[in-house]
C-alpha cells in the first residue's frame, strides 16, 4: 500500500514537473514575441510622417529604374550599353550575343550592369531639390541585382540626410531601398544559352524547351540569326553573329 502511495507520489511529481515545463517554455516564447512586436512597433512609431514619404518616393524611384533598365536588356539583346557591333534589326539595336560559340554576355555581366545603370539613373533623377528640404548625398548610390528563378531582386544603398528648410533642427536620414519584381528573365536567358551553343541544331521538341514553357522564334537577318524568345507576355530578343 506504501509503495503504491508513493509510485502515486512521484507521478504526482513528474506531471507537476512536466506541466513547470511547458508553462516556462511558453513564457518565454510569449516574452521573445512581444520583446520583437515591441521593437517593430517602436520603429515605425518612430519613423515620421515626413521619412516615410521620403521613403516612399526613394522606393518609387528605385522600381521605375529597375522595370526601365529590365525592358532595355529584353529589348537589346542582355545588353543595357550598346557598343559598336551592335546590328541594326528593323530600326532596333541588338548587342551580339554569342558569336562562332563563344558567349559575349554573362548573367554576372548583365546583373552588374543592371544594376550600375540603376544606381546611376537614380542618382542624376531622384531628388534633385525640394521645397521643403536640403538634401545631402552623403555618399553614391551602390546598387545591385540578382535574377532569381521568377523574379528580379535590386537592393540600393544611398545615404540621404533631409534638413528643414523652416526648422534647421528637423534632420533625418533615409539610405536603403528595395525592389522585387517578377520576371522570367531567367527561364529566357537559360534557354537564350543553349541556343546560341546549339545554333542550327536545335531540337524543339527536347523537354528541357517545353518544361520552360518558352517559345522560339528564329530568323535569318544579314549574317546574323535573331532569336525571339517569349514566355507569357515576355520577350527577350537576341542576336547570334555568324
Amino acid at each position: 500500500m506504501e509503495q503504491n502511495q508513493a509510485i502515486v507520489h512521484k507521478k504526482g511529481q513528474a506531471t507537476l514537473l512536466m506541466i513547470l515545463g511547458v508553462f516556462l517554455i511558453l513564457g518565454i516564447g510569449v516574452f521573445f514575441f512581444w520583446d520583437n512586436v515591441d521593437v517593430y512597433i517602436s520603429e515605425e512609431i518612430g519613423r515620421s510622417e515626413e521619412e516615410k514619404d521620403q521613403y516612399e518616393t526613394l522606393q518609387e524611384c528605385l522600381s521605375y529604374y529597375t522595370e526601365q533598365g529590365l525592358k532595355k536588356i529584353e529589348a537589346q539583346g542582355g545588353y543595357i550599353t550598346l557598343g559598336r557591333d551592335a546590328i541594326q534589326v528593323y530600326n532596333e539595336s541588338i548587342g551580339i550575343f554569342s558569336q562562332e560559340g563563344e558567349q559575349k554576355v554573362s548573367l554576372e555581366d548583365i546583373e552588374k550592369d543592371l544594376a550600375d545603370y540603376i544606381a546611376m539613373q537614380t542618382k542624376e533623377n531622384c531628388f534633385q531639390e525640394s521645397n521643403k528640404y536640403e538634401i545631402d548625398k552623403l555618399e553614391d548610390p551602390k546598387a545591385e541585382a540578382e535574377f532569381l528563378s521568377d523574379s528580379l531582386v535590386l537592393t540600393m544603398d544611398w545615404p540621404l540626410r533631409f534638413r528643414s528648410k523652416e526648422n534647421p533642427t528637423e534632420i533625418f536620414t533615409i539610405s536603403t531601398a528595395a525592389e522585387e519584381i517578377q520576371t522570367h528573365f531567367m527561364s529566357l536567358f537559360e534557354v537564350a544559352e543553349v541556343v546560341s551553343q546549339n545554333e542550327g541544331n536545335i531540337d524543339y521538341q527536347q523537354e528541357y524547351f517545353s518544361n520552360q514553357e518558352v517559345n522560339l522564334t528564329l530568323f535569318s537577318y544579314e549574317e546574323q540569326t535573331i532569336v525571339l524568345l517569349g514566355k507569357e507576355e515576355e520577350f527577350f530578343i537576341i542576336a547570334i553573329g555568324n
